[in-house]
């Protein structure tokens, strides 16, 4: 049993930094985040 990793990333800018981190972690969720924009806040399991 192992853990399950999301990452996120705040904007286009970021994406390049992060996303070979994403890869190598084999993060289960990866998608953009930033709260100041109504739509991309994530929900937690189980909320």
């Amino acid at each position: 049993m192992g853990a399950e990793l999301a990452i996120t990333y705040r904007n286009d800018k970021a994406l390049p930094h992060v996303e070979p981190v994403a890869r190598a972690t084999d993060a289960t969720t990866f998608a953009p985040c930033d709260v100041r924009s109504p739509g991309h806040q994530l929900d937690a399991p189980g909320n």
